[in-house]
């Protein structure tokens, strides 16, 4: 799934889904680091959505002050 076409809701979802396989500590090393290194773009998509997220809430915020 491309990063650019999902979901907030969607790239955590694959996040947690990692993060129980890894915790299983039941993958070869080699599967283990492809699943690392897919949680890594996945975190750093979802701290990104979540700035925007943030940006776009204080600016309507400071809209709502205008009035």
């Amino acid at each position: 799934m491309s990063q650019t076409k999902q979901t907030y809701t969607q790239a955590l979802k694959r996040l947690e889904a990692i993060a129980e396989t890894l915790e299983k500590g039941e993958l070869p090393l080699e599967d283990a680091m492809k699943l690392y290194e897919e949680s890594v773009k996945l975190a750093d998509f979802c701290y990104k959505q979540l700035n925007e997220y943030k940006a776009k809430i204080e600016i309507l915020s400071k809209g709502d002050t205008d009035d």
